[in-house]
């Protein structure tokens, strides 16, 4: 596993705004932000942030009880 604690930082604010909307669409504790970069067409590489469960293969960063999932790929 690589050491990813440096690349991802999340503000007090944004895990405050993670935990209203999971409260607010009654995700369960084993939801978390999922962040990854998606290959495709003319435009390049695009950026995806999604709500989602723990996939094998993530790397898991947490932010005050906000599980991060990060494929490495």
């Amino acid at each position: 596993m690589n050491d990813t604690t440096e690349l991802i930082k999340l503000t007090d604010k944004a895990v405050a705004q993670v935990k209203n909307i999971f409260k607010q669409e009654g995700k369960g504790p084993e939801y978390g932000l999922r962040l990854g970069v998606v290959g495709g067409g003319c435009s390049g590489l695009s950026y995806n942030i999604d709500f989602d469960k723990k996939k094998e293969k993530d790397n898991v960063l947490t932010f005050d009880n906000v599980s991060v999932f990060i494929d490495l790929k």
